[in-house]
């Protein structure tokens, strides 16, 4: 493990215990970033640094925060890639989700939360509406001013916003967005099989291999 093997195998090779306890901890805020409450502690202070212009991100402190949010931004970066993809991983949350809500529902007795209880899924491009104003739009905006480079982030995340709006206004069910799924799905395992049957043979046999 990383804390057995892992640290003698490092040790041996950077400067020794006070680097590694560093990497732990390292390792450690990386892990609590995932934490979306970490997220909604931090996030006032990380956009007030980004919207100075002139913050120092190589100062200790506003490094880590800045990996933290990086971190988070990983995490729900699904919200920022092209629409069929974006689709397709909304449906597969929300069903895992749903899935929880009806063992709460049914196991326990409990009545579950509104994003994952079954009756409310036809409200899917709603809640990623919500989602992307609530928690994303607000991210991605402080990482654009941290640094230009994260704009694709942005621009993708506010494509969405604009995709999932227009599911809203055509009252698209929860149903509708699975069939397009299943659909795209079809026609990417169809369209890749046709590529490799179309493929001279000797490449065939170097991509089987």
């Amino acid at each position: 493990s990383l804390c057995t093997h892992g640290k003698q195998w490092y040790q041996r090779r950077v400067r020794g215990e006070a680097e590694y306890k560093q990497l732990m901890e390292m390792i450690k805020q990386v892990i609590l970033a995932t934490d979306l409450a970490m997220y909604f502690r931090q996030k006032a202070n990380f956009k007030k640094l980004c919207e100075t212009g002139d913050t120092d991100w190589t100062e200790p402190d506003n490094k880590a925060l800045l990996r933290s949010m990086m971190i988070t931004g990983c995490d729900l970066s699904a919200i920022t890639k092209p629409w069929e993809v974006q689709r397709m991983v909304a449906e597969k949350i929300a069903s895992e989700f749903f899935n929880q809500g009806d063992i709460e529902r049914d196991k326990y007795g409990k009545a579950p939360m509104y994003m994952m209880d079954r009756s409310k899924r036809d409200e899917l491009p709603k809640m990623q509406v919500d989602f992307i104003d609530n928690i994303c739009m607000e991210l991605y905006e402080s990482l654009e001013k941290a640094n230009p480079l994260f704009r694709p982030l942005l621009d993708g995340c506010l494509a969405n916003r604009r995709n999932w709006l227009n599911q809203v206004e055509r009252r698209t069910s929860f149903a509708d967005i699975s069939n397009a799924n299943v659909t795209l799905t079809h026609s990417s395992v169809t369209t890749r099989i046709q590529a490799m049957q179309n493929q001279p043979e000797e490449e065939c046999s170097a991509v089987e291999g």
